[in-house]
């Protein structure tokens, strides 16, 4: 399998907890013989088409999912997400609930606690930005019955379902195509890592995956912080770019927001013939539709593309499965990857998982 691009593991994974068939028969005091579970849920290996769709229609009907994203009005990512969950949901009969708590980790707890002492979903959905978040909200959430599924940025406690992109494996691919470019530029090889808190699940996934391939090709790696914010990034881009000069290979910058900004950051400095033009390279994750306008202009030089429309698909396929598999909250911890791919200017119209909209 490429490097460059990791198949979804999310259907091997998911769909064998029974949602389609397969499912392990209750062999407990109150299975029956007709070949569903004795809890009424879930599906023995043979089913009738109708039927089976209502059933599932059944158990779905007025359940409720709350979505929870750490960011959410204007970001095309999780508005990308809570599209597709609200899609997939609703039309099988639940009740999607989207909440904002803008950024804010304090806000973000405090609406959880909330949902959880209110009883208020069967299902959380939930984005962490930072590493241990979310675990004692996961515990809480599985001792109410709450079933929490955790997409792209894995808490330290599992929830019943992960999914996301393997920014580890995305790390390493878009660092080897840095070291190529400055390869074949002749440049010092010396990158700098932009990445968001430092200690959060993707800053320190994409720091390891970068080092690993960075140090294997005698580079050295400077890293920095950006807290994820736009002022942040572009001042620290600016600082390195004022202690490295042209001796500066390039930027990898974890996500694409603020890799858009550092990239306007270099063509500045271009501009005011701080650097010499092209002599740093701006590489980063993600490729929404305005990332990928920036990758044709040259301010963005390659992304590592990845399947953010698969892992809403996904997300919504896992609260499906927990529902109606109905084992209990906290039981089970299921993991699934989407696919990556590097793309540049030339190539993003080309990939499928480039160039995403929030619709």
């Amino acid at each position: 399998m490429s490097s460059h691009r990791k198949w979804t593991a999310v259907s091997a994974v998911l769909l064998a907890a029974g949602m389609i068939a397969g499912c392990t028969v209750n062999t407990g005091a109150g299975a029956g013989t007709g070949g569903e579970r004795g809890d009424g849920q879930g599906f023995s290996a043979n089913v009738e088409l109708l039927p089976a769709r209502q059933k599932v229609q059944d158990i779905m009907q007025g359940k409720r999912v709350a979505f929870v994203p750490m960011l959410y009005k204007g970001y095309q990512l999780t508005e990308n997400w809570g599209t597709s969950l609200t899609r997939s949901l609703e039309a099988s009969g639940a009740q999607v609930t989207i909440h904002d708590p803008n950024f804010d980790p304090d806000r973000m707890l405090a609406i959880l606690n909330d949902i959880i002492a209110r009883k208020q979903a069967d299902v959380m959905v939930l984005q962490s930005s930072a590493q241990g978040l979310l675990d004692n909200v996961i515990e809480r959430a599985a001792q109410a019955g709450i079933y929490t599924v955790v997409l792209n940025m894995m808490s330290t406690r599992l929830s019943d379902a992960f999914v996301g992109v393997d920014v580890y494996g995305a790390a390493q691919a878009i660092t080897k195509r840095a070291v190529e470019d400055c390869n074949a530029r002749g440049t010092t090889k010396r990158l700098s890592i932009i990445d968001g808190m430092g200690n959060d699940p993707a800053s320190l996934l994409w720091n390891a995956g970068i080092k690993d391939v960075a140090e294997h090709e005698g580079y050295e790696v400077q890293v920095s912080h950006s807290q994820f914010d736009n002022s942040k990034a572009q001042a620290a881009a600016e600082a390195a770019m004022q202690q490295n000069g042209n001796d500066l290979c390039g930027f990898l910058v974890t996500f694409d927001l603020n890799a858009v900004s550092v990239g306007q950051t270099v063509k500045a400095a271009e501009s005011r013939r701080q650097i010499q033009p092209a002599a740093i390279g701006v590489y980063t994750l993600d490729a929404n539709s305005a990332t990928c306008e920036e990758l044709r202009r040259g301010t963005v030089t390659a992304t590592a593309a990845y399947d953010v429309q698969g892992i809403g698909a996904a997300g919504a396929v896992a609260v499906q499965n927990l529902l109606i598999n109905g084992a209990p909250a906290g039981s089970r911890h299921d993991v699934g990857y989407v696919s990556y791919h590097v793309v540049d200017g030339k190539t993003a119209d080309e990939t499928t998982i480039a160039c995403y909209r929030s619709n």
